[in-house]
């Protein structure tokens, strides 16, 4: 979990943060979340960015609904993390967004085996009739 204030900076880092991204809490806390959090999408486009959708949501007090993203540790291996956003009462006027996540990289990939069993035992229009086992 990491919490970022309405300017995009991370003010908290917890130990799971700091085990699936391979950063320190030394090194996030105080620092803009698209300069800590290089990520992007199953697109590839970039979601940790500044006035990125969740922030601008937050904004407007609307909730996000949760999203994949696509992550590289600081060893290089990339991982898919699956993001929840929580929008706590403010506090002072300092609307702070939750990032609650979870790996998913598991998961996704025995989707992916799945999906493409599920579309090879249905035929196409492409591909030839199979013909019945008994006659």
């Amino acid at each position: 979990m990491f919490i970022i204030d309405s300017d995009q900076t991370i003010v908290a880092w917890n130990s799971t943060a700091e085990r699936i991204f391979g950063i320190t809490k030394s090194d996030a806390i105080g620092k803009k979340c698209y300069d800590v959090l290089p990520t992007d999408d199953s697109s590839g486009r970039s979601t940790c960015k500044q006035d990125c959708f969740v922030i601008k949501n937050a904004h407007r007090s609307r909730l996000t609904r949760d999203f994949d993203v696509n992550v590289k540790d600081k060893d290089g291996q990339e991982k898919i993390l699956n993001m929840s956003i929580l929008l706590p009462p403010s506090r002072g006027g300092n609307k702070e967004v939750i990032h609650l996540f979870r790996d998913v990289t598991g998961r996704r990939a025995v989707e992916t085996v799945e999906r493409e069993i599920a579309n090879a035992a249905v035929p196409n229009a492409d591909s030839p009739a199979i013909p019945p086992l008994t006659r």
